[in-house]
């Protein structure tokens, strides 16, 4: 597991890090007069997404170390995870339609 998680660590190094929000409670500077707009005006053809190579491998390396046949913490825990989900969504949707098929008249119920 931990050659996996190296392995996901040098992939990641290379994705360009986003620039950080500014802090709560200061305001945003203010575009300069010059910026370009923040949409393209209608008719005009988007922009390319920009390339995501470092990305990319990042995104692989973290699908094989949590579909690894080694197994580890990490799958336990999202498989427990997954099964509490399900088993709320099933819930709700079986108190929902509880409900519902009270209100059905007595040939459809």
């Amino acid at each position: 597991m931990g050659d996996g998680f190296t392995s996901y660590s040098s992939a990641t190094a290379a994705v360009p890090q986003a620039a950080a929000p500014p802090a709560a409670g200061k305001a945003a500077s203010p575009a300069p007069a010059d910026a370009a707009p923040a949409a393209p005006p209608p008719g005009a053809a988007a922009a390319p997404p920009p390339a995501s190579g470092g990305a990319d491998a990042a995104q692989e390396e973290l699908v094989d170390l949590l579909l690894s046949a080694d197994g580890g913490y990490v799958q336990e825990l999202l498989l427990e995870e997954a099964a509490k989900l399900a088993d709320a969504a099933v819930r709700d949707t079986i108190a929902q339609a509880g409900p519902a098929a009270a209100a059905l008249p007595a040939g459809l119920a």
